[in-house]
């Protein structure tokens, strides 16, 4: 392209990255190869919301059995959370009788320091996001990140130091059990 009666206008390169920049002229405007620089932030932001309307609404517990297999939200009111006889698990109940219940979700004891008090959980409606998975015939999800706990469980504090995973809340950490000596002082005497 020429400007009104010239020589043919030299190509430009691209300050930043050396690349030939072609000028194109139409009656409403003029483009570049380089596209705004907001039509990528725009373009970011529309996958996003998309992303988030996408995953947003969240399956009542009674929708659990359902989805099996599938990774889902799932939103209820978290009635108890009971530690299991064993010590491996933290189970959060939505109804009284869990064996009854649709749906439950558990925590293992070497995932707390991932997830956090779980025991904070009692009485709040959570949103708990995860594959469902069912155990001894009752839908679940297991947690094992903090990440996969929304609403009113969003900010669980960490579990308290004197609560140590590894022994599965019997022990505090830094006591240490020793057996006593069985010597007696009539034994230090003798020797």
């Amino acid at each position: 392209m020429t400007p009104l009666g010239g020589a043919p206008e030299p190509r430009r390169r691209h300050p930043e990255r050396g690349r030939r920049l072609e000028r194109r002229t139409s009656s409403t405007s003029q483009t570049s190869c380089c596209s705004c620089p907001y039509t990528a932030v725009v373009r970011l932001a529309f996958v996003l919301l998309i992303a988030t309307f996408g995953n947003a609404a969240c399956l009542p517990i009674t929708e659990a059995p359902k989805k099996l297999g599938s990774t889902v939200c799932i939103t209820g009111k978290v009635l108890n959370v009971k530690k299991s006889d064993s010590g491996a698990a933290w189970f959060l109940n939505f109804c009284e009788d869990y064996k009854s219940c649709p749906f439950s979700a558990v925590v293992f004891t070497k995932d707390l320091r991932d997830v956090g008090d779980v025991r904070m959980l009692a009485g709040k409606t959570i949103e708990v996001h995860g594959k469902v998975l069912e155990y001894k015939g009752v839908p679940e999800i297991i947690i094992r990140d903090a990440r996969q706990l929304k609403g009113e469980a969003a900010k669980l504090p960490p579990v308290p130091k004197e609560f140590d995973v590894s022994r599965k809340g019997r022990y505090s950490a830094g006591q240490i059990k020793t057996k006593r000596s069985t010597t007696s002082s009539t034994d230090v005497e003798k020797r």
